[in-house]
């Protein structure tokens, strides 16, 4: 043994007490929403058409947008008074 009780006692309190430094955490990437459906890697958005939903129910009356089924974030949108007059593919209504 080396030293006394209290030489030891002493040395595993100052052990405690140090604090030895963290490893570097590596930063967590941001989720890419746009390209996945919730952000995760691999699940792609289920597209669907539906016909745009607002109160301006005249105005808005032909409007289509392109919505994920799941997570509901609009894709794309489409109206006939504005921006091409050709359809795109994606608009079934």
């Amino acid at each position: 043994m080396d030293g006394t009780w209290q030489e030891q006692a002493a040395r595993r309190r100052d052990e405690r007490a140090t604090k030895m430094p963290d490893a570097p955490v590596k930063a967590r990437g941001k989720k890419d929403r746009k390209r996945w459906c919730g952000g995760h890697e691999g699940r792609e958005h289920q597209a669907e058409c539906r016909l745009y939903k607002d109160g301006r129910k005249t105005y808005l009356k032909g409007w289509r947008e392109l919505v994920c089924r799941t997570c509901g974030k609009q894709l794309d949108w489409w109206a006939p008074s504005f921006g091409p007059k050709i359809k795109p593919s994606w608009v079934t209504l």
